[in-house]
Order: C-alpha cells, then structure tokens, then sequence
C-alpha cells in the first residue's frame, strides 16, 4: 500500500506539472493572431494575453501541487508574516516586473516587431510580456529583460532610419560626373531585388560635404527601415563603387 500511496503522491505532483508545460507549449506554439487582424499592436496584445494565461496555469498546478502534499496555503496567505517573508523573497520583483510591463504596454513604448535598443543590445522585438521582454540581435542571440531592470527604451522603428553615405574622391575629379553616377547608385538601390522596397523616396544625394586639400567628399542620403540601415549602406556603396568605376572617378 505504501507504494501504491508513493505512486499516487507522485501522479498528483507531476502531472499538473506536465500538463502545465504542455499547455505552455501548446499556447506558445499555435496561438497566434488571426491574418486578418495581424499588425504590431495585435502581435504585442496577443503576447502579452500569452504570457497571462501562462502564468494562470503555472499558478493553478502549483495550487493542486500544494493539494497534493496536503498543504492549506489558505492560512498561509492569510498570515502577514509568511506574506512579508514571501514577498521579501522574490513576489516584489515579480509585481515591479508586473506593473513596468503594463506601463510599456499601454503606452505604446514598444510593439513586437519593433526595432530596439534595450540595455545594450539592439534586436528585433519577439516578445512582450508581463514579466519580461526578449529581443533578437543580428546575430541570432536571445536577449531576455525583465521589465524592472528596463530603463530606457530607444525604438527605431517608429521613424524611418536615416542612412549617412560619404562618399571621399580625389579633388581633381569631375564632380558633375561623381554627382550623376551616385544619384545613378540610388536608382539602382531601389530597384535592387533584396533591399529595394524598404528604400524610401527621400533617399537623394545632398552634395558636397566638405572640401580639402586632396579630396572632396560627397554625402549621400539613404532613408530606409530601421533594421535594414547596415543592409542598405553596405549595398549602396557597392553600387555607388560600381557607377563610379564605370566614369572613371578615382576615391580619395
């Protein structure tokens, strides 16, 4: 009998346990936005609703984890002390983390999908939680905040990036020719197959930035969105490279 009491325990214990991550596994894996509704705001919403209900249901199995073991956590809650040693343990963090998430929410700070810059590391926006923020950086890397430690947010996906090209010739140059070929640089960028269509229409080449002894620097103006600025500056020299060649302009 005593196995059979042993075994029983273990069922009640692990399985809400397991049913828990399963539907945490279930939520995060096939509730999505409807396409019809998909936009930054409704994927922010919707992360958020996630991370709700991810928490209900870790909080209802640790409930019949507590059933299981015969524990009344009714007079717990309802002793101020064992509340203020909770708290001091850990439950504050998690209600500062709480409350700096529905600040970020409803005031729109960020939206998933959003180009950002948060402590340091500077990624696309994949989730927005209650407790936590997680972006992804160009190179793959997870960065996972909790909202607490958040205290500043830059959000470049709100305005469109502005690109600074200079480009540096020999001053014995002709420059009217240099001009033609890079404004002929910016047609090719937006009609480039990859990166052509987050090229905006402002995109122009602004003239001579400054003028030395041995060379003469033109600047050129690419307007583009915000995670596609390295793309964009990177693809347009080679271009720009490419026009100039093609007149003969020699860079300083």
């Amino acid at each position: 009998m005593n196995t059979i009491a042993s075994l029983d325990l273990f069922f009640r214990i692990v399985v809400p346990f397991v049913i828990a991550v399963l539907m945490h596994w279930l939520i995060q894996r096939f509730v999505r936005a409807p396409k019809n509704l998909d936009s930054p705001r409704t994927r922010t919403y919707f992360s958020v609703a996630k991370s709700i209900f991810t928490t209900i249901i870790y909080l209802i199995a640790t409930y019949y984890i507590f059933i299981a073991l015969n524990i009344n956590v009714t007079p717990l809650f309802a002793s101020a002390g064992v509340v203020g040693i909770i708290i001091g343990l850990g439950v504050r963090p998690f209600i500062e983390d709480f409350f700096t998430g529905i600040f970020i929410l409803t005031q729109d700070t960020i939206s998933v999908g959003d180009y950002v810059e948060i402590g340091g590391a500077e990624g696309v926006t994949e989730a927005l939680g209650l407790r936590t923020v997680r972006i992804k950086d160009q190179n793959g890397a997870i960065h996972i905040f909790p909202n607490r430690e958040i205290k500043k947010i830059v959000n470049y996906s709100r305005r469109a990036a502005r690109v600074i090209v200079d480009i540096p010739m020999k001053s014995n140059q002709p420059i009217d020719d240099a001009l033609a070929a890079l404004e002929r640089a910016i047609k090719d960028l937006k009609e480039d197959n990859a990166i052509g269509k987050f090229i905006s229409d402002g995109s122009a080449v602004q003239g001579i930035q400054q003028i030395s002894g041995g060379f003469t620097l033109i600047r050129v103006l690419v307007i583009t969105r915000a995670s596609s600025r390295w793309e964009a500056a990177r693809k347009y020299r080679y271009l720009a490279l490419k026009e100039l060649e093609k007149v003969k302009i020699i860079l300083a």
